[in-house]
């Protein structure tokens, strides 16, 4: 049971350690005017590498191809439009409760205090 089993070739390895480190890199050195070049230069990188591993994906082995994953990309836009359903209701309970202070937990004062001044204010006793 000590045996190894590799799931991804070294190109599709190399393609992620490489694709991080230009990631971390330029972000790293973004604000920098003087690093302006290695900034450009490491996009330009993970750009290539971007290309080459969807050319990989069609070409390489058995276990770095699209077609071999769990999922088709089928099944994986509809897990994404799942999540963006979801958080689209995120997004619209947060903006309602922004927009309309009284959908919120708090209260103001003043609106309490001139709720109970109307025909209702007797249902207001557990307001404060």
């Amino acid at each position: 049971m000590s045996e190894k089993i590799r799931v991804w070739d070294l190109p599709v390895r190399v393609f992620h350690w490489r694709l991080a480190s230009s990631f971390a890199v330029a972000y790293l050195v973004g604000e920098s005017d003087s690093l302006r070049n290695l900034h450009v230069v490491l996009g330009y990188t993970a750009t290539g590498l971007i290309l080459f591993r969807v050319v990989w994906g069609f070409v390489g082995s058995q276990f770095a191809r699209f077609s071999s994953f769990a999922f088709s990309p089928g099944a994986a836009i509809g897990y994404l439009r799942s999540l963006a359903a979801a958080r689209a209701g995120t997004v619209q309970v947060i903006s309602v409760a922004i927009i309309h202070p009284g959908a919120s937990a708090e209260t103001h004062t003043e609106d309490v205090l001139e709720f109970r001044k109307g025909p209702n204010g007797r249902f207001a006793h557990h307001v404060t």
